[in-house]
C-alpha cells in the first residue's frame, strides 16, 4: 500500500469566519480516554463525564480538567474543596453515558463509594486519582480547574478511549507490533473465550483498514454512513440507530459529507449518495474487498465460506 498525505478537510483564518463545528471536528480527531469527575459539597453531590483530563505537574502532583461555564455544575466543583478523577475501563460506556446525560442523578445505579473527603469513587474503573481543588482558572468558555493529587491508584483494566466521536479501545499498533510465531500465538489463544477471539480480530482488521480509508479523508463514521446511505436515502435518526453514534455527530458527519458533495438532501426525506459519494462508496467496498481477499488468502475458500456462513447464523440467531 502506498499511503498519500491527503488534503486538509479546512481551515478557518479569519476570526469572523470561524467555523466551530469544523473546529470541534479537527478536536475530535484527538483521541483520549474517558473520565469521570466526582464532587460533594454542603449535602449535594455531583460528577460529570469528561475527556478533558490531563496530567500537569509531577512534583507537586497536579492534574487539570475543564468544565463549561454553563454547567449547571460549576458551582458545586468550584465550591467543593475536593474531587475524584476516575478514569473509566472500556467496559464501562454505560457509566460514560449515565455521567453524560444532565437530568437525573447518575449515583443511583450505585457502584460508588465516599472517599475521606466525601468525594464519590467509582467502582470498576481503571484508574481512580483523589484530588483537593489547587487552583481554578476562567478560560473563554470554560473554567480550568486544577487538581493537586493526594493519592492515586489504578487496576489491571484496560481503559476506555475516545476519538472522532466513538467510543475505542486501545491495542497495539499493527505497523508497530512485533511478528510472533503462529505457534506461539495459536496457543496464547486457546484458552481465550469466542467473544474476545471476534472483538480482538474486528479491532485488528478495522485498525489496519484504516491506514487504507485514511486516503480518503473520511473517519470511520463517515465511511459507515456512506455505506448505510448506499442502501437508500436515511434520517439523521436512522443513520444514528445504525452506525450507533449521537445525532449531535451524525449532524457533523452530514455536514462533512455535504460539503464534499458526496451526500445530498433526498426528495422523499433524510439524505441520499450523490453520483460522487456513489463513486467514492463503490471505492471504499472495493478496498474492503481486496484487504479481507488478502487476510483470507491462506485459508481454503470452503474454509471461507464456511465461516462466512457461520458469522451470519451467529448474527441472525
Amino acid at each position: 500500500m502506498t499511503a498519500a498525505n491527503p488534503a486538509p478537510t479546512s481551515a478557518a483564518s479569519a476570526p469572523d469566519a470561524f467555523d466551530v463545528r469544523a473546529f470541534r471536528t479537527c478536536l475530535g480527531h484527538y483521541a483520549t480516554g474517558v473520565a469521570v469527575v466526582a464532587a460533594a459539597h454542603a449535602g449535594a453531590r455531583c460528577g460529570m463525564t469528561i475527556n478533558s483530563f490531563s496530567a500537569l505537574s509531577l512534583t507537586p502532583p497536579l492534574i487539570m480538567w475543564s468544565i463549561r461555564n454553563e454547567s449547571s455544575a460549576r458551582e458545586l466543583f468550584l465550591a467543593a474543596e475536593h474531587f475524584s478523577v476516575n478514569i473509566l475501563a472500556a467496559d464501562q460506556i454505560e457509566v460514560s453515558g449515565r455521567f453524560a446525560k444532565s437530568s437525573g442523578d447518575p449515583f443511583d445505579a450505585g457502584g460508588w463509594t465516599c472517599g475521606d473527603h466525601g468525594e464519590p469513587l467509582l467502582g470498576q474503573v481503571a484508574a481512580r486519582l483523589r484530588c483537593r481543588r489547587h487552583q481554578s482558572i476562567p478560560a473563554g468558555d470554560h473554567t480550568i480547574l486544577i487538581g493537586e493529587v493526594s493519592s492515586f491508584e489504578h487496576f489491571d483494566r484496560p481503559p476506555l478511549l475516545f476519538v472522532q466521536g466513538e467510543y475505542r479501545v486501545s491495542a497495539p499498533h499493527p505497523m508497530g507490533r512485533p511478528a510472533a510465531a503462529s505457534n506461539d500465538t495459536a496457543q496464547a489463544l486457546g484458552s481465550a473465550s469466542m467473544m474476545r477471539l471476534l472483538y480482538s480480530l474486528s479491532e485488528r482488521w478495522m485498525d489496519e483498514f484504516d491506514l487504507d480509508r485514511a486516503t480518503t479523508n473520511l473517519s470511520r463514521s463517515q465511511s459507515r454512513t456512506l455505506a448505510w446511505l448506499s442502501d437508500g436515502p436515511k434520517t439523521v435518526e436512522a443513520l444514528g440507530a445504525n452506525i450507533g453514534i449521537s445525532a449531535a455527530l451524525v449532524d457533523d458527519d452530514i455536514a462533512r459529507l455535504l460539503a464534499l458533495g458526496h451526500i445530498q438532501v433526498a426528495a422523499s426525506q433524510g439524505f441520499e449518495l450523490t453520483p460522487s459519494g456513489q463513486a467514492l462508496r463503490r471505492d471504499l467496498a472495493q478496498s474492503i474487498a481486496q484487504f479481507e481477499q488478502a487476510k483470507l488468502s491462506k485459508l481454503d475458500p470452503v474454509q471461507v465460506a464456511q465461516l462466512r456462513q457461520l458469522l451470519i447464523q451467529l448474527l441472525a440467531s
